[in-house]
């Protein structure tokens, strides 16, 4: 204890009375000699002054020349090495020497002003201003109402008038009279000079009470008994060194070595293993046991509030669990868990397991089996983000670890290797957990610590430039004002232009919403890259356009003739190429969607053409115009003939969505599909691959070609994609063409790829028939053509898939085998003409025929019995033929019998 002059400020007082808050948690991150008590006298003589500036300037600041004492002689050589080092590095007006002798002599707030202003000008932050409510002036005592005044007021401020209720009145006057008595025992307790009344605090029977009962005010509570004067006590004020640790931490294990089933002697320190099962390995913690959250007394006044409603699952641990202290001894326990001396070649049993674990990685690139040792301890760590988190909240101390960990693990890992995913992924899971708990300071967390030690990685591997800027936007909230600050201090670090608009190319494709400032600030420089001469950074900035649609559509617009001029004369950038196609479709389909297309548009979809009101004649203009610069450009691109077969699968898949823009476009695109020339590439991309309808996500793959972004280009099925009845509709045309004598295997297979997509559109609305309208119709159209398919090897694949479809999704059903053009099939395959085509053919076409009627009978009714009617018919209408068809006769005897 000691006299108020001389009271020893406890961190709580400081960060609540005098350091800011965020001057605080900026010294404790510094991790200095000793910790702060007493802002003037700790800073008087200026050595951690010198230490602070030694974390910023290492090479200016050599600490062995300050002295750590109170003598009037160390302040004056300590001060003196400061200002010549702040005017070496370029900061003579951060301290002047008038300024640092009021500190030596511990001249009030002269201390707490430097600091304020040192750590705006290392950390390039402002802080809060906040501003105190006014409070009123003291009244003096001879002011004050006495007790007949109160009752006086009361009377006339309730009209107690004669005939009023005695009762209610005197219940009314009597709280009156009760809560001055109150009010005059509260201000002995506060002001007990004024009613000069003797300490008797070593009475123990006056001691006052700490708990409340039973809700009462705190006033009652301190009120003597009754006949007995108040005691008043004067408790000086006391310096407690703060544990670096919650109480939540304390609580849990408290309550863990009460629990009735731990066994007393257990040892449950921070690096204590997992309990072993019977046969000697490890008993797996259940990951449940393993979510901890701090509740509202946790350190760290800032989210106090957030954190008073997130539960506590300490009750939920199972004995034996793990509580670590804080996050090394986590990081230490989740380490030893996987790696021991048994699998660690250079295991220092001297070491903790947090710097075995460094060595490791160290030594990663010799050995593959420390690759997956790495991969497996980084697992294990990241079953723990949850408590990581809560520890990296608290203080930016605990952080420094975690970060020292997968920022090492980050800088050193091959791109190639699995340590590195895990490590990417282990710490964004984190950073989603930290922005959860503290969204205010979660980017300032990560860019002090973390951004700097990946920053020469980030400009030297663009490899890896997706993870680490994957890592950002986890450490980010997910609104535009946050995203704009990351943009920012990604600049600060990044001093090369090419390196920051390729980051921004990658920022931009995870951006789920854009405003107008981050709309401004990623097209202008998407400008820049398109100025600049290298082709790589030319196809990062039209991705980052194509990445800002719709919302950036007139921007587009007014660049597409600079792009035009890009790809003249042939010899263009693979990847400029492929970005440039993506960018056109994805701009041509917002023009369809707007009703800007031709009349095919409207007609196939029903789509009508929308206004721009919000639009100006020339941004119209503008926009309209643009509409045949993106068609050339596409020309321009999927035109030749030497065009790269990856360029025409992404073509085919980002320009699904513009089919029905005009007839032009869509004599593109099927040029495009066309010109695949891998059949199983092409049956993938219609998606006659999958097991349809789905309500599962369709599959993905990437396209392999090395994209200098590092983010792969992926190919999926169109199915969702198009306009399933724009592309019946095309084939429909080419039906009814007189001089169309049969349909070709491509449109057959573009029509089987279009029912079935609509058939997987139709699933989402639980309708009976998937098939109706104007899919009938079409089918009409189309069956002599479906039919007449049967009779090709090539084609009969995908007439059997239509003529499955409509009778199982269709109001047409069985009556399609009764069709007696349907019974013409059986001519056609099994006469006489069918043997001109060769033996193999025709047996190949008969084989898929034969099966289609098979699981057409094994569906059941009403479709087994039209298939044994059909043929039925056929050995009665044709026996000669029906005779010569002896494959035929056993399936017709096999189901008759079965339907006996």
């Amino acid at each position: 204890a000691c006299e108020p002059e001389a009271v020893i400020m406890s961190t709580e007082n400081i960060s609540n009375n005098t350091l800011p808050r965020e001057v605080l948690k900026w010294i404790q991150s510094l991790d200095l000699a000793y910790s702060v008590k007493n802002v003037r006298r700790d800073f008087s003589n200026g050595f951690l002054v010198a230490e602070i500036f030694s974390r910023y300037y290492a090479k200016d600041i050599h600490m062995h020349s300050y002295d750590n004492g109170n003598a009037a002689k160390s302040k004056k050589d300590n001060w003196s090495q400061i200002l010549k080092v702040l005017r070496r590095v370029g900061l003579p007006d951060l301290l002047s020497e008038e300024e640092s002798h009021w500190i030596a002599c511990l001249e009030d707030g002269a201390a707490l002003n430097f600091l304020c202003k040192a750590y705006e000008t290392l950390t390039q932050r402002k802080l809060s201003q906040q501003v105190k409510a006014p409070t009123m002036g003291k009244v003096a005592g001879y002011a004050k109402d006495i007790s007949v005044t109160k009752v006086r007021k009361a009377i006339q401020h309730n009209g107690l008038k004669e005939g009023y209720d005695i009762q209610n009145a005197a219940k009314l006057l009597a709280g009156v009279v009760e809560n001055h008595e109150i009010s005059l025992q509260g201000e002995r307790f506060t002001e007990p000079d004024r009613y000069s009344v003797t300490s008797n605090a070593s009475n123990p029977r006056q001691s006052l009470q700490q708990n409340s009962i039973g809700g009462e005010s705190m006033q009652s509570r301190i009120r003597p008994p009754p006949g007995e004067d108040m005691p008043q006590v004067r408790a000086k004020e006391i310096s407690v060194r703060q544990l670096d640790r919650n109480v939540t931490h304390l609580r849990a294990s408290k309550d863990l070595n009460r629990s009735p089933g731990s066994p007393k002697n257990r040892n449950n320190g921070p690096n204590s293993p997992r309990p072993l099962s019977p046969d000697g390995s490890i008993t797996p913690t259940p990951t449940a046991g393993r979510q901890m959250f701090m509740d509202d007394m946790s350190v760290g006044a800032h989210s106090a509030a957030a954190r008073s409603n997130a539960p506590s699952d300490a009750q939920s641990l199972p004995p034996g669990h793990l509580l670590p202290e804080n996050s090394l001894s986590l990081l230490n326990a989740c380490i030893g868990r996987v790696m021991n001396p048994s699998n660690h070649p250079a295991w220092s049993s001297r070491s903790d397991a947090f710097n075995n674990f460094l060595s490791a990685l160290s030594m990663m690139a010799t050995s593959n089996q420390l690759d997956a040792l790495i991969t497996a301890t980084l697992r294990e760590i990241q079953i723990s983000a949850s408590m990581l988190a809560d520890a990296c909240a608290v203080t930016p101390k605990q952080f420094w670890k975690v970060s020292d960990l997968y920022c090492s693990v980050i800088t050193t890992a091959g791109y190639d290797t699995s340590a590195y995913a895990a490590a990417t992924e282990g710490f964004t899971i984190l950073g989603q957990f930290v922005t959860k708990r503290d969204p205010h300071s979660s980017l300032s967390l990560f860019c002090d610590f973390s951004l700097f030690k990946l920053a020469n990685t980030l400009v030297n591997n663009p490899r890896k430039r997706v993870g680490i800027l994957r890592l950002l936007h986890a450490f980010s909230p997910s609104d535009a004002p946050s995203h704009v600050q990351c943009i920012k201090r990604l600049q600060s670090i990044v001093p090369d232009l090419a390196v920051f608009i390729h980051c921004l190319t990658i920022l931009s494709s995870n951006e789920s919403h854009v405003d107008e400032l981050l709309l401004d600030l990623y097209s202008y420089y998407a400008s820049i890259g398109l100025g600049l001469p290298s082709p790589k950074i030319r196809a990062g900035a039209v991705s980052m356009l194509q990445s800002l649609l719709p919302q950036a559509e007139l921007i587009v617009a007014s660049n597409l003739p600079l792009l035009e001029k890009l790809i003249e004369g042939g010899g263009v950038w693979w990847e400029l190429q492929a970005n440039l196609v993506s960018l056109c479709g994805s701009y041509l389909a917002i023009q369809k969607h707007k009703g800007r297309g031709a009349s095919r548009s409207r007609l196939y979809s029903g789509e009508g053409k929308e206004r721009d009101s919000g639009k100006s004649d020339d941004e119209a203009d503008i926009v309209a115009g643009s509409n045949s610069i993106a068609m050339r450009i596409l020309y321009s691109i999927l035109g030749e003939s030497s065009v790269m077969q990856g360029i025409l699968q992404l073509a085919a898949v980002n320009l699904a969505e513009t089919v029905g823009y005009s007839a032009e476009f869509d004599a593109l695109y099927l040029g495009i599909l066309q010109r695949i020339e891998n059949p199983a590439e092409l049956r993938y991309l219609l998606g006659l691959e999958l097991t349809l309808p789905t309500d599962d996500p369709l599959p993905t793959k990437a396209l392999p070609l090395p994209s200098s972004s590092g983010m792969p280009y992926l190919l999926f099925p169109v199915i969702d994609r198009w306009n399933p009845l724009v592309v019946a509709k095309i084939v429909e045309q080419a039906a009814r063409e007189e001089s169309t004598e049969r349909l070709s295997a491509f449109d057959l297979q573009l029509l089987h790829a279009a029912v079935r997509s609509q058939l997987n559109a139709a699933a989402q609305t639980n309708a009976e028939y998937g098939l109706t309208g104007p899919w009938v119709d079409l089918y009409e159209v189309v069956k002599n053509f479906v039919y007449v398919a049967f009779c090709d090897p090539e084609c009969a694949p995908h007439a059997v898939g239509l003529v499955t479809v409509y009778m199982f999704n269709s109001k047409l059903r069985d009556t399609i085998l009764a069709d007696p053009r349907f019974a013409g099939i059986f001519r056609l395959m099994y006469g006489n003409e069918a043997l001109q085509n060769g033996e193999d053919h025709v047996m190949a076409c008969q084989f898929i025929f034969e099966s289609f009627l098979k699981d057409t009978f094994a569906s059941g009714a009403p479709l087994n019995t039209a298939v044994q009617q059909a043929l039925s018919h056929f050995s009665k209408s044709t026996p000669t033929v029906f005779a010569n068809a002896p494959s035929l006769q056993k399936l017709l005897k096999e189901f008759t019998a079965q339907l006996r």
